[in-house]
């Protein structure tokens, strides 16, 4: 178990991000079980709500390119008939 901020801010943009998802925090520190599975869902609710979701249609030789510190992701399929690459990169 390994302690970290629910909020924290985006190292450039110094908007206040969510860090984490659901499924991988397992409670609030201070706070009871129940209490905190119950703000952990709220939270997940909220970030996962269709106005905030956008949905890639693959097309050959596409690129897609995402910032993993301010936002959730997961695929969906929609590339079938593709081979999907993924490699993750760092940028410094």
């Amino acid at each position: 178990m390994q302690p970290h901020p629910l909020i924290r801010q985006h190292p450039e943009t110094g908007e206040p991000c969510l860090y984490g998802c659901f499924g991988y925090i397992i409670g609030i520190e201070g706070m009871g079980d129940e209490e905190s599975m119950a703000l952990l869902t709220e939270l997940y609710l909220w970030q996962t709500r269709e106005e905030f979701q956008y949905n890639h249609h693959w097309k050959a030789g596409l690129l897609v390119m995402w910032d993993n510190r301010s936002l959730l992701h997961k695929a969906n399929g929609g590339y079938q008939g593709y081979e999907r690459i993924l490699h993750r990169t760092v940028v410094g």
